[in-house]
């Protein structure tokens, strides 16, 4: 326990120290900030405590949860034109757990537009798909005590324009008798970029040779679990703000009605925003969540709705429905 206890420390200390990320690029968007099921964001957003393999966006070394296979969909729009998918498996080998995912986020059909004669008209469609794809693996150190890697693979398809980059994930979950700890730390190599290549002839609108940072993403998450009440809390941090988030959620169940878990939940992350000089900034946005999960023989079913604290934000991102999917034996 000496052991485990030391390891949980360092990772503490790694996650949420003043890590330094000196390179003066605008930020890749994560994918992950969506959310990666609705089972997580019903209680808060709260990540590394999935039992399905959705925990591979979370915290690789949550798969340990794993029992033979698990699988796990995801499906959710935003403003009725883009659409957001993740789909993750997750299998037990002979030494530790396997894990492959693909999260998606893409927009069909936008429209080009070009100059004629002082007016812009359109110059036909072209589509925007941002992808991510993952591969993790998990080890036990001891009934206590899990870890895991991830390798990220990042594809942005948008027109002429090409990105792509890698990066690495650690994690680790201490799985206490009542308290549960879960400690991410995602893109671990800062000197990683998007690189963006574009075949557009025209120099003004040419993206070849831009990039885009992977900010260093550092997660620590604290469950408290009884029979019947489970009790969580989170602080991120993103980036080179070095600015947290915070992130709280409660699970009940009802007794002796154990395939039935209602939750509820408060929610913060960060939002870009582009203003009219054209620079980017973050804006943390606050919401709250309520749902449920179903828990049938191994087939899990989650739902959960979200109210955006934020008078400002378009009506469609006001409010929010989600729905998830995940398998397990």
């Amino acid at each position: 326990m000496r052991i485990v206890a030391r390891i949980i420390i360092l990772l503490s200390v790694m996650a949420l120290g003043n890590i330094s990320d000196a390179r003066p690029v605008a930020n890749y968007f994560d994918l992950t900030e969506i959310g990666t099921s609705a089972g997580t964001i019903r209680k808060g957003d709260i990540q590394g405590f999935s039992s399905t393999a959705t925990g591979i966006f979370e915290n690789p070394a949550s798969i340990y949860r794993t029992y033979k296979l698990s699988a796990s969909a995801f499906m959710t729009e935003f403003m009725e034109e883009a659409s957001y998918q993740n789909i993750a498996l997750s299998m037990r080998m002979p030494i530790g757990v396997i894990g492959l995912g693909v999260m998606r986020l893409g927009v069909d059909d936008l429209y080009k537009t070009k100059e004629e004669n002082g007016r812009h008209v359109t110059n036909g469609t072209f589509n925007y798909d941002n992808t991510l794809y993952k591969i993790a693996y998990q080890v036990s150190h001891s009934r206590y005590l899990h870890i895991g890697i991830a390798a990220n693979l990042y594809s942005t398809r948008m027109d002429t324009v090409k990105g792509d980059g890698y990066n690495i994930d650690l994690g680790a979950v201490f799985d206490g008798e009542n308290i549960d700890v879960s400690i991410a730390m995602k893109n671990i190599i800062t000197s990683s970029v998007i690189n963006y290549s574009d075949s557009d002839p025209d120099p003004d609108n040419n993206s070849n040779g831009q990039i885009e940072g992977l900010p260093l993403i550092s997660t620590i998450g604290v469950r408290y679990h009884l029979k019947y009440l489970g009790l969580y809390g989170q602080v991120k941090k993103i980036g080179e703000s070095q600015k947290f988030v915070k992130n709280f959620g409660v699970d009940a169940k009802i007794p002796f009605i154990s395939i039935i878990e209602f939750s509820g939940g408060y929610r913060e992350y960060y939002k870009n925003e582009v203003n009219i000089e054209r620079e980017t900034s973050e804006k943390v946005i606050k919401s709250a969540t309520i749902g449920v999960g179903l828990d049938l023989f191994g087939v899990n079913f989650d739902y959960a709705f979200e109210k955006t604290m934020d008078d400002n934000a378009y009506s469609e991102y006001q409010q929010k429905h989600y729905f998830s999917v995940g398998l397990s034996f």
